[in-house]
């Protein structure tokens, strides 16, 4: 059995601008530091959710971002399904400019008032979409998936599926059923904290024992070198530090 080394990056948080979470971004840099994480991703949700930022934030996150950070901060969304077409809420023309684009389904969302097949049907046909690169929390109690179903349509897409840590208590059953699935289909996955808060950001809460049979090639979040690489980053500072790493490796 492989062992899953814990990975460097977690490419799922959020802070004060989502209104539900706590903290800034220099609060959760100095979280991630502390954590030795190589880089972490602002992704906050999207503007169809209440009281969470508008399209003109992501628009001019390389603007107002911080710079000099003790960690790297990649910039990112967690966009939301808005109909059965595949929609979300941000752009595509803005989704292009982010580091990083997670799509999920919340039940504050546009998701509350459809069935199950709607959800499906948009959310298969949103990974057809090139500016999506990860389902956040494909295992959720609110709307449960076949796993075997959405892994052919993230192979079919190159569509990274998400092991989410904040979902998983009390749901162990569901979550080893979908690693099962992720390992016999060798999916490319990561590993998020889903952090609402700086104390939460990292992996202390990782249960390895459930990532029997993953490889460690299928986490696609492992270090920031393979995060560039694999959604193709190409923001210059981010590239520069990632060529950095690799050499030192």
């Amino acid at each position: 059995m492989s062992i899953i080394p814990t990975p460097k990056t977690d490419l799922h948080t959020h802070t004060i601008a989502s209104d539900h979470a706590d903290g800034s971004w220099e609060e959760m840099a100095q979280a991630a530091f502390e954590k030795g994480l190589q880089a972490f991703a602002v992704t906050e949700h999207g503007p169809s959710i209440a009281r969470c930022p508008h399209i003109g934030y992501f628009a001019n996150l390389p603007k107002i971002a911080p710079k000099n950070l003790p960690v790297m901060m990649l910039y990112g969304v967690e966009d939301d399904l808005i109909d059965t077409d595949g929609r979300t809420a941000l752009p595509d023309e803005v989704k292009a400019q982010l580091d990083i684009v997670l799509l999920g389904t919340h039940t504050f969302g546009w998701v509350r008032n459809v069935l199950l097949s709607d959800i499906k049907k948009g959310l298969y046909k949103a990974m057809e979409n090139p500016h999506i690169d990860v389902i956040s929390h494909p295992v959720n109690p609110w709307y449960p998936m076949d796993y075997v179903e959405i892994a052919k349509v993230a192979l079919d897409t190159n569509t990274v599926l998400e092991f989410n840590l904040s979902k998983i208590d009390f749901q162990e059953k569901t979550w080893r059923e979908f690693l099962g699935v992720a390992a016999e289909y060798k999916l490319p996955l990561i590993i998020s904290s889903d952090s609402h808060s700086p104390d939460r950001i990292g992996f202390d809460n990782l249960p390895y024992e459930w990532l029997e049979g993953i490889e460690p090639s299928q986490i696609m979040n492992r270090d920031l070198p393979t995060v560039v690489e694999h959604f193709k980053i190409k923001r210059p500072e981010v590239v520069e530090y990632a060529e950095k790493l690799k050499a030192n490796l």
